[in-house]
């Protein structure tokens, strides 16, 4: 068996990831961010879209947004 190998494969009905996921834990954040209901981090900043509209799934696009957009060296560990 290769570490290339694909092992794990996403259940879900018309699920686009037919590759599959090397790892068991590659293959629960899909089904948890991709298929889940999970709660929205919003952004922390008044005004900002992503924190009125749509939010982020998980923690760490949710701290990339804060040092791109709002220039925060390193973002606020308040999540």
């Amino acid at each position: 068996m290769s570490k290339h190998d694909r092992l794990y494969k996403c259940e879900k009905p018309g699920c686009k990831m037919e590759r599959g996921f090397t790892t068991s834990g590659g293959l629960s954040r899909h089904v948890r961010d991709v298929h889940g209901k999970g709660l929205e981090l919003m952004c922390p900043y008044p005004g900002c879209t992503r924190s009125l509209q749509r939010g982020f799934k998980r923690k760490d696009h949710l701290n990339v947004h804060l040092r791109r957009v709002h220039k925060i060296g390193d973002a606020p560990r308040l999540l």
